[in-house]
């Protein structure tokens, strides 16, 4: 029994090295192309593209049966499927081409990389697939699409609050998105004809979701009217009408979730000529100059008493210098940017939506919320204390003996204390008072021809008394006083207005 085995090994043996001779022989009369082909040019035994072989041709006769092959693939026909319904296109009305000597040389560096044994272990099995270089004209691709649909993009759309003219809060509904992933198309279709698939795939439509839904926006619980409020502007003057509509505009439809601060620097920006501001009247100190962006103020002034009005609760507030006519007395407000803001906080359960229009010469800004929650607001203001202003003379020598001239009309100065009364059913149910108001007096120069008509001997240089919690020195962003020489100064001292 053992000699049978000894006499079986020996067989075996012998058998192994005859195959290893012959399989050497091989070697040697292949062993340029299999230690580095790149070399000779020769495709690897059993290399195939797209299903073509390509064994043993050299590098130019491979090229040339490349572009027969792309001649052969242009008629070529993919069913592409979109909503059930299919649909049959030609690679060539895509644009296909197909990079021939690229992907020659990808193939004889991808067996240049493998290594001598892993190159004999790849001609065991007899075949390579080597993916082939293949584009898809974007361009192309895209018009091929668009005729199974089209648009190929549809952006979401987010719901929103509406109000028609009887002042009725709705939903618009929100809508889905729609994109087709043309990129991503193109790579399936690379991938399927590399991999000899069928040429039939489903079109990547992806559907894109609304940030805000037709649920999230009605959760909001706007449903009416709280408050409005409505200033006068003299539409006459063309750069002021100009800033007070562009910074009304970036107020309308602004939300405001609830517990939220609203900055109305923030919101509103810059007063830059970049977005469209031009020069308007503006006070500085309390003087009226020429300033861009004039004209804010009457609307951060028109939101202030509409957010009184609707009983939110102020945070930050400054008045004028001196008086505006297009509010009562104390119940103005003033913003210069980087210097003066004006801030509320929705202490409301619920969102708030504010909406501003301008008609003719007025400009109003309502606030919608929760309707079933909105009491009845009165805003008072009354002047506790009225500063007569300086009398300031200048000797101007020029003029004749005893001569005078006013140079500048003076006007009082005021302290103003103003509150909010609300009211539920007709009952009082609070009084809060709202921030206190001083306005600079103005003071009045008269130019005489000689010190001998100041009173007292005056000079130019005496000092006066300087105000007391002056409001900013800055721009006040950017108002007139008035449009016309009127001020509103209220009722008198004393009385609510």
């Amino acid at each position: 029994m053992a000699r049978r085995k000894n006499k079986f090994k020996l067989i075996r043996s012998g058998f192994l090295l005859m195959l290893f001779l012959v399989l050497g022989s091989g070697a040697i009369v292949n062993q340029a192309s299999l230690s580095n082909p790149t070399e000779t040019n020769v495709i690897f035994p059993g290399t195939k593209v797209l299903g073509v072989d390509l064994s043993n041709l050299t590098k130019q006769d491979a090229i040339a049966k490349l572009a027969e092959l792309e001649q052969e693939l242009l008629k070529k026909q993919v069913r592409v499927t979109y909503q059930g319904v299919a649909h049959d296109v030609t690679l060539g009305a895509m644009g296909l081409t197909l990079d021939g000597a690229k992907t020659i040389d990808q193939a004889l560096a991808h067996f240049n990389k493998i290594g001598l044994i892993k190159r004999w272990q790849s001609r065991l099995h007899l075949t390579e697939q080597q993916p082939a270089v293949i584009n898809l004209d974007r361009d192309m691709t895209k018009a091929v699409l668009q005729k199974i649909v089209n648009p190929l993009y549809i952006p979401a759309v987010n719901a929103r609050l509406t109000v028609n003219s009887q002042e009725q809060v709705g939903v618009e509904p929100s809508q889905e998105g729609f994109h087709v992933d043309i990129d991503k198309f193109r790579n399936q279709l690379i991938e399927l004809l590399n991999n000899n698939h069928s040429l039939a795939l489903e079109l990547p439509a992806t559907k894109i979701n609304p940030e805000l839904s037709t649920e999230e926006v009605t959760q909001w619980g706007v449903t009416g009217l709280l408050s409005q409020y409505t200033t006068q502007f003299n539409p006459t003057l063309a750069g002021r009408t100009q800033n007070i509509k562009i910074s009304a505009d970036i107020l309308d439809d602004l939300i405001v979730p609830p517990e939220e601060i609203v900055s109305f620097n923030q919101v509103v920006g810059p007063r830059v000529a970049e977005k469209g501001y031009q020069n308007a009247g503006v006070i500085v100190g309390n003087t009226l100059t020429e300033g861009l962006g004039g004209g804010i103020c009457q609307v951060v002034t028109t939101l202030y008493n509409a957010v009184l009005l609707a009983d939110l609760d102020i945070i930050q507030r400054g008045n004028h210098n001196i008086p505006i006519t297009y509010a009562p007395i104390g119940l103005d407000a003033a913003v210069a940017y980087d210097a003066l803001d004006f801030k509320f906080k929705n202490n409301s359960s619920n969102h708030l939506l504010i909406k501003t229009s301008m008609h003719g010469n007025s400009l109003t800004i309502k606030i919608y919320g929760n309707d079933g929650e909105k009491n009845n607001v009165q805003l008072e203001s009354w002047i506790v204390e009225t500063i007569e202003p300086k009398v300031v003379y200048k000797v101007d020598p020029d003029l004749e003996p005893e001569e005078s001239k006013m140079l500048q009309e003076g006007a009082q100065g005021y302290r103003v204390k103003a509150q909010r009364v609300v009211t539920v059913d007709g009952k009082e149910i609070r009084r809060d008072a709202l921030p206190d108001s001083y306005y600079l007096p103005v003071e009045q120069i008269i130019a005489v021809q000689s010190e001998t008509q100041i009173p007292g001997h005056e000079t130019e240089d005496k000092p006066t008394d300087g105000p007391i919690d002056s409001p900013t020195d800055e721009p006040v962003d950017l108002c007139p006083a008035s449009d016309s020489p009127e001020t509103n100064l209220g009722n008198p001292p004393g009385e609510p207005l």
